[in-house]
């Protein structure tokens, strides 16, 4: 079984308004007649079909009647001096009585009637919310693609055009009307209607090793179904789904970034909810599945703008789902801003933090915090009672008011020993007081620039795989050549994997999230397995998803990585989606 997605373009009719699925066509002129016998005739050629669309199912041949269900265009109301009628097979029957002749298909092959009697059709009754059009979902059970749509060329006369997908479809046939009925019109004025036909809602992965809860690794399959992990064990049997061979690639829960900037040349601190889309789907073929959009302004009233284009920025289909955002300040110290414009720190003030949540749309998630600053406690409240996790960083703040921050409600460390006082065996700072504080996660950068692999190794160490939570503080040149770059307001120089400030402060990383996995294993700090934890379950937890996210197995969302021996990254799946393929 697979899943297609198929494009019909239609021929411009008189009429306003359209009825899906099995009288696809537009009243009034003879090109209605050829756009609904190409339909009829594509389903025909698929061979045994199950229509599936939001409505009631009514067995029977594609002309049984539905015009009660007659469905206009987003946007678009039935003129009211036209009948409604129903389509026969042979004739037009107004709904007044009386008949009209059919119109003639214009030398496209018609199928006998008993050709499609097996069909189960189910109607729209009104259009697709997230689409904004009509949808008609078609499930076809035990037919082979390859010699479907050659029969559709063969007996239907149109032509397809398939290729290979990276997301959750195995081929996307375009099939067009005969070359003469499109000459008929010019291009601008033909329309189309874009269906998607779904062939299985199962995938089954297959000849995998998969990191299992408990960081081990073992052969076993992984069934998907509706988005979600449906199974985990070996030689599992699932009949209709659609099966891939992974090819001895491990399958690890996707990555969660809970502190990345941009990367690929998309910044997400940025007004335009565009770049956060694009972000998404470059982001993937890092394999990360899951992110915070990480913000940070050259003051509170210029973050405003970048808040609310996170709140409004769409979800990217074939991209890594945006979570929420991560607020790096304002509340942070100057003293420890590290590459934060030194317009940016704010004295903490519960209504300054109501506004950018306000800004946020609700979508703010976490929030650094340098506790020593006056009001940094109301702050703190105020956010927790809004739902929103604090992070201490970007502080100079001492072991004893660090560890009353940790004790107040704060959960979280921003990249450690990165912009905050430093561990002293006087003065332990805020790294001794999380070190004490239970169940306080802890973000390291692994990319052998902002820490050096002896400092990783002492806080995995330190710490445990089930508290650190591996981030890139990636910035918007991560994945691109050495170059000088623009970071927010400031210029900044790309150069041997490190991106600094003309005075050589470091201005976030380049790193990916497949970068920083590598590094662990390969630096001899932790198995994959144990660094896909702290790459995935352990971001997942920290957020408070980790009833859903985070790992492999029944139930969680089959957010999942593929990797090769050298473990970079194959194939990325959101939410069941396969998104990127390398």
């Amino acid at each position: 079984m697979h899943r297609v997605a198929v494009q019909i373009t239609l021929e411009p009719t008189t009429t306003t308004f359209i009825h899906p699925p099995n009288r696809l066509y537009r009243r009034g002129d003879r090109a209605a007649a050829r756009n609904r016998q190409v339909l009829r005739n594509l389903l025909a050629a698929l061979g045994d079909v199950q229509a599936n669309v939001d409505g009631v199912a009514d067995a029977g041949r594609l002309g049984a009647r539905h015009s009660e269900h007659d469905v206009p265009l987003a946007g678009e109301e039935r003129p009211a001096d036209i009948p409604r009628r129903r389509f026969t097979g042979r004739q037009e029957e107004t709904a007044a009585g009386g008949t009209a002749p059919a119109a003639k298909a214009g030398g496209v092959k018609k199928l006998s009637t008993a050709r499609i009697e097996h069909a189960d059709v189910q109607r729209a009754a009104r259009p697709h919310p997230e689409l904004r059009r009509d949808r008609l979902e078609i499930l076809v059970r035990d037919v082979d693609p390859a010699r479907a749509w050659r029969n559709a060329e063969r007996q239907v006369d149109v032509r397809v055009l398939a290729r290979p997908l990276g997301r959750e479809v195995a081929f996307e046939p375009y099939v067009l009307l005969h070359r003469p009925y499109l000459s008929r019109a010019p291009v601008s004025r033909q329309r189309a209607a874009t269906y998607d036909v779904r062939m299985s809602d199962r995938t089954l992965l297959t000849g995998a090793r998969v990191i299992t809860p408990g960081s081990q690794t073992a052969p076993a399959d992984v069934l998907i179904e509706d988005g979600r992990i449906a199974a985990v064990g070996p030689d599992l049997a699932a009949v209709g789904a659609e099966t891939i061979d992974m090819g001895g690639h491990v399958i690890a829960p996707g990555f969660i970034d809970v502190h990345v900037h941009g990367g690929g040349g998309h910044p997400l601190i940025t007004p335009d909810p565009g770049e956060i889309e694009a972000y998404a789907r470059w982001a993937v073929s890092q394999g990360v599945t899951s992110f915070l959009a990480t913000v940070c302004a050259t003051t509170p009233d210029a973050a405003l703008d970048c808040l609310t284009a996170c709140a409004t920025a769409g979800e990217a289909t074939d991209g890594a789902t945006l979570l929420g955002v991560n607020l790096e300040g304002p509340f942070v110290s100057p003293e420890r801003r590290g590459a934060l414009p030194p317009s940016w720190p704010a004295t903490p003030d519960a209504d300054t933090f109501r506004r950018l949540l306000d800004a946020s749309g609700g979508k703010l998630r976490l929030i650094t915090v340098a506790p020593e600053l006056p009001g940094a406690a109301e702050v703190i409240r105020e956010a927790l009672s809004a739902g929103v996790r604090v992070s201490v960083g970007h502080t100079n703040a001492t072991y004893e008011i660090s560890r009353e921050a940790f004790a107040a409600g704060a959960s979280h460390v921003t990249h450690a020993f990165n912009a905050m006082r430093p561990f002293h065996h006087r003065e332990p700072g805020p790294l001794g007081a999380a070190l004490e504080a239970e169940g306080v996660t802890v973000e390291v950068i692994a990319d052998g620039v902002h820490l050096h692999p002896a400092a990783v190794r002492t806080l995995v160490r330190a710490f445990g795989t089930e508290r650190i939570a591996l981030i890139t503080d990636g910035v918007t040149p991560a994945g691109l050549d050495d170059g000088t770059f623009r970071i927010g307001n400031v210029e900044a120089s790309l150069k041997d994997g490190g991106m600094r400030l003309p005075d050589g402060t470091i201005a976030g990383s380049v790193a990916t999230m497949s970068d920083v996995v590598r590094n662990v294993v390969g630096w001899a700090i932790a198995d994959l397995a144990a660094a896909a934890t702290m790459a995935s379950e352990t971001p997942a937890r920290a957020l408070g998803l980790g009833e859903r996210k985070g790992i492999i197995a029944p139930g969680y969302d089959a957010d999942l990585v593929a990797l090769t021996a050298d473990l970079s990254v194959a194939a990325t799946w959101v939410a069941g989606r396969l998104t990127y393929r390398a």
